[in-house]
């Protein structure tokens, strides 16, 4: 059995900025292995967070399949 903790956290300079954390994390567990997948993502692109969260999500699902 595995115990999991995760979290991504908006940074101080994004909170007086207006933009939204752009760092993703995704995991997922099996009887015998753990997957997790951290994303940071591109400060300077607009929409990273959605490419952040996407392709955590993705890789964590492709590995663990």
């Amino acid at each position: 059995m595995w115990k999991v903790i995760s979290t991504s956290v908006q940074g101080r300079s994004h909170i007086d900025q207006g933009i939204p954390c752009q760092d993703a994390n995704h995991w997922r567990s099996g009887d015998d292995c753990l997957v997790g997948i951290v994303s940071d993502g591109a400060g300077s692109a607009k929409s990273s967070h959605h490419s952040s969260e996407f392709v955590s999500k993705f890789l964590t699902d492709t590995i663990f399949e």
